[in-house]
């Protein structure tokens, strides 16, 4: 799932999950300044489990891997 937020304040998106699964996504990349000591990027072994919600922060792409 591409996220992007091309305003200049932080945006929450909601990501979809099905009831009763066991759906989950992973964070892969973000291009906000935060990320930048981990490089922008994380395998999956080493991903942030994302559930819920997510905010993007202004002027970021968040790219998230759905797992089930």
């Amino acid at each position: 799932m591409l996220l992007i937020n091309m305003h200049s304040e932080a945006v929450s998106f909601s990501v979809p999950i099905e009831e009763n699964s066991s759906q989950q996504w992973l964070l892969l990349i973000d291009t906000a300044a935060w990320a930048e000591t981990h490089c922008n990027y994380w395998s999956v072994e080493d991903a942030t489990i994302i559930s819920n919600n997510y905010q993007v922060n202004p002027f970021s792409i968040v790219v998230l891997e759905e797992i089930m």
